[in-house]
């Protein structure tokens, strides 16, 4: 029964499903509905307008031939004269005097033709109107958002940013616009321009310049059809523009050696133009996109902040101002351990058969309330099982989110199952010193993994694409009533492409795991709501591009007022510790960018941390204690100036007598180091982005804290702390 019921889903979905590279779920099926009654409306209105202009024209022949016909007996005057007089009907000229009697078909012509002019002149004359009013208001608006490309993401992109927050948009092509579609943007008060760089002139590229005023608009999007035009684009506008305020330009690429070549570009042309550091470059693709979607929902954050839960009894009756322990409190794994002390499943991952013993969970935090110290904390916190089941494009992308997203513990790392066709698609997951057919692997997907490895347990459960359906079910049935009782998710990724192949894994998994969060890829354009069991919320469908091209996801402005606040603290501590003033946000590195902004990332979990060890407190209590933290530690900064030493010792003195900030201070370090190893970086004794080393790549915090604390800096790591609980600005 199952069988014939998938196999009818199966056919059902696929004449919608195959061959589609988009991701559309119900929501967009309704979107797209209205689009086509609207742009059916448009298309009857613009044919009846043709059809009235044909019969008046054909009226307004025959008629005058009647008429001409019995005063002009030349063939040739008589046909001058109708075609003559046909025009002038549609010039305000009767060619007809009033007194005399005319056909009805004539009466009509004499009205309709002036008629259908004036409509004609009209809607030209409100067409330039509109663009004149338009660009006035573009122009001297703070919210002037430019766009440079015409694509369906573009599209996607600029409609929601007008729902979003009223922005006031600015489309420049390359390639003239349909009529139809150039109103339509020009009605919603988007000014339309055609240019194409290639093909212009300096004069008009600097007339359009100045028409949009293009040094003081807020945001300017680059959404062409493919990355080498948004390249071009983008070279095209930097190599001209001076802008006179902080300027954010956001261009869609999905290749990164050809973001490279743009943030190059940049680097060079702001050697040339001072003002080009006020704008800063981010680059954005879809699969990126749809990961942070995927991490930002809700159901997501509160699956993994359910590991902090074992927190709740450490120090119950703690309060922010109750602040001290003991040095001999610390444990020695957690204040001096070695990359030995980690699990080997964190340096190299374990493939799993469906025979092979499963490890066991660690052990539950008991009910009894214990001292707050940075061993009882770390103890506590019992990092998650997570399975994601079907490996693709969304795998990696995913997986580097989880090593930044999911570090909650300083020595145990969120464990990580991958199931599905693995060793085909990964092989360095199962063996990194295999024999791999280089033909059937995807390179750039593999040189991260090994990094990974470090930063999240990473287990295979590899179904094998060779291997029998109903083989691979049962396999994956073996698997899971082995975890449900020891080792348990806390959460489900079901990524794979085919949504039959999510839908069979969802009725497999609901078997064992029926209350637990799902996470469910969707990109068919069939509206999964009526298929899905009743979930109670707890599961989650995604997929449709409307939903990622947004503002909100693209912008995020939340998360860049919190990387751009540490950037701020890091700067000033930098100059306190007399190692100079420090870069400005918009002359960071990517790299760099990237860092802070996953460290912005990572404060929902600082942040839960803080509200459930200090139960009952408010977050403006909770932004009180760490201000007065950050004064008291403000205070041990100016220490540098007289002597290093004796800062690091007060430091250190500092960090033990703030048992919460000292581990939220180690915890930083290990996320930041996972997000570098999620970039592919390693140890080595020089920094090197292009090289992808760095000397603080040390699990040893100890070691981080002591010899080597002039290099990695970990009072940094505490100032990201003081970033946490931001009053919005």
């Amino acid at each position: 029964m199952e069988i014939h019921y998938f196999r009818w889903l199966s056919s059902s979905i696929g004449s919608f499903y195959y061959g589609r590279t988009f991701f559309f779920d119900g929501n967009s099926l309704l979107k797209q509905q209205e689009r086509k009654m609207t742009e059916n409306k448009n298309y009857y209105k613009k044919k009846l307008i043709l059809f009235l202009f044909i019969i008046t024209t054909i009226f307004g022949l025959l008629s005058l031939f009647g008429y001409y016909s019995v005063k002009i007996q030349d063939p040739l005057q008589l046909l001058s004269a109708v075609l003559y007089g046909t025009i002038k009907l549609f010039l305000f000229v009767s060619p007809i005097s009033p007194e005399e009697k005319t056909p009805f078909i004539y009466e009509f012509a004499k009205w309709a033709a002036p008629i259908l002019t004036s409509a004609f002149i009209f809607t030209q004359i409100s067409n330039v109107l509109l663009h004149v009013k338009n660009v006035l208001v573009n122009r001297l608006s703070a919210k002037h958002v430019l766009f440079f490309g015409n694509s369906e993401m573009g599209e996607l992109l600029i409609g929601n940013l007008q729902k979003e927050k009223n922005y006031k948009i600015s489309l420049v092509t390359k390639d003239f616009l349909d009529e139809r579609v150039k109103n339509k943007y020009e009605k919603k008060g988007i000014a339309c321009y055609q240019l194409d760089f290639e093909k212009s002139d300096k004069n008009e590229i600097k007339e359009l310049f100045s028409a949009l005023n293009i040094s003081k608009a807020k945001y300017i999007f680059f959404c062409g059809e493919s990355d080498l035009e948004n390249f071009s684009l983008y070279a095209n506008v930097i190599q001209r523009i001076k802008p006179q305020k902080s300027i954010s330009t956001y261009v869609h690429c999905e290749s990164g050696t050809v973001a490279g070549y743009m943030e190059e570009l940049l680097k060079e042309e702001r050697k040339k133009e001072e003002s080009l550091k006020k704008l800063d470059s981010l680059h954005f693709n879809q699969k990126d996109l749809t990961v942070r979607l995927i991490m930002e929902d809700e159901l997501v954050k509160k699956s993994i902040f359910r590991s902090l839960t074992g927190l709740s009894d450490i120090g119950s009756d703690t309060s922010p101002a109750i602040s001290s322990y003991k040095e001999s409190d610390i444990s020695p794994a957690i204040s001096s351990y070695k990359e030995s002390d980690i699990s080997p499943a964190t340096s190299s991952a374990t493939c799993l058969a469906t025979s092979s013993t499963i490890p066991s969970s660690v052990p539950s935090v008991t009910s009894e309330a214990k001292d707050l110290s940075v061993k009882n904390m770390d103890e506590a916190i019992r990092p998650p099982h997570i399975l994601l089941f079907g490996i693709n494009d969304l795998s990696l992308p995913l997986i580097k989110q989880l090593a930044n997203d999911a570090t909650l513990s300083l020595r145990k790392n969120t464990r990580l199952t991958l199931i599905g066709d693995v060793a085909s698609r990964n092989p360095d997951i199962q063996n990194p010193n295999q024999e791999v057919d280089m033909q059937k692997v995807d390179m750039q997907s593999m040189a991260p993994m090994t990094s990974l490895k470090r930063a999240l347990e990473i287990d295979c459960l590899d179904l094998g694409s060779s291997t029998e359906e109903w083989k691979q079910q049962e396999n994956l049935r073996q698997y899971l009533k082995s975890i449900r009782e020891e080792s348990a998710p806390l959460l489900i990724f079901l990524m794979h492409q085919d949504v039959i192949q999510n839908l069979k894994a969802l009725n497999l998994i609901n078997r064992y795991f029926e209350k637990l969060p799902k996470i469910i890829r969707n990109v068919s354009k069939v509206d999964l709501t009526k298929l899905l069991p009743k979930n109670e919320g707890r599961i989650r469908s995604f997929g449709d591009l409307s939903e990622i091209m947004t503002g909100r996801v693209i912008i995020r402005e939340e998360l860049d007022k919190r990387a751009k606040a540490f950037n701020k603290s890091y700067n000033q501590a930098s100059s306190i510790a007399g190692m100079g003033e420090g870069t400005s946000w918009n002359e960071l590195s990517y790299v760099k960018k990237t860092s802070s902004r996953q460290s912005a990332s990572h404060a929902a979990i600082k942040e839960e941390i803080l509200k459930t060890v200090f139960k009952g407190k408010s977050s403006q209590e909770l932004r009180t204690y760490l201000k007065e933290k950050f004064e008291e530690f403000a205070r041990l900064q100016d220490l540098q100036k007289k002597s290093k030493e004796v800062f690091q010792k007060e430091f250190r003195a500092f960090l033990k007598e703030n048992p919460v900030l000292d581990f939220l201070s180690r915890l930083e370090h290990k996320r930041w180091c996972n997000s570098y190893y999620a970039m592919g970086f390693r140890y080595g004794e020089k920094k090197d982005e292009s090289r992808k080393t760095h000397p603080c790549l040390i699990e040893d915090w100890e070691m981080v804290i002591g010899e080597k604390f002039d290099i990695c800096h970990p009072e940094y790591d505490l100032l990201s702390v003081f970033t946490l609980f931001q009053e919005e600005r």
